[in-house]
């Protein structure tokens, strides 16, 4: 029940509204939509992780270039946790994943633009930067959410 009370100079004016049950019984449960687990993901798109590699081929300190599933990512290993972002310099188009990697931060081998690979921010202005993806580690095998 809702009630509402409005004043025009010396006049009053008060209306309530009471929601029958039958309407009530008849509503629709409102049911809240589950988290998506990673950035970007659409209602109702699947998620696509694609088997990468294996850990071992990828060392800490190390980032490599990927073609997974038509997109091509950098794969990075910080200190054994590892990270996916798309391979491709915001600057001119370089390619990340053949640049070098001192802690968090991968360098583009064309100009030197510099990007943290565990948020895919450029280093210079965290205000933009590249896509990241979800990576998992199956048992030995690498596994990257392009989807």
């Amino acid at each position: 029940m809702w009630r509402a009370e409005a004043s025009f100079g010396e006049e009053k004016a008060v209306a309530s509204y009471r929601t029958p049950k039958a309407a009530l019984s008849r509503s629709k449960k409102i049911v809240p939509e589950p988290l998506q687990s990673h950035r970007g993901a659409e209602k109702g798109k699947r998620m696509a992780f694609v088997r990468a590699m294996k850990i071992g081929e990828l060392p800490p300190g190390m980032v490599r270039e990927l073609q997974l599933d038509g997109k091509v990512i950098a794969l990075s290993n910080v200190g054994g946790k590892l990270y996916a972002i798309d391979n491709v310099c915001l600057h001119r188009g370089g390619p990340l994943g053949e640049g070098e990697l001192s802690g968090q931060v991968v360098t583009c081998p064309w100009h030197g633009w510099q990007y943290d690979v565990t948020s895919g921010k450029l280093v210079t202005n965290p205000a933009v930067g590249v896509e990241t993806y979800p990576v998992e580690l199956r048992g030995d095998d690498v596994y990257v959410d392009v989807g």
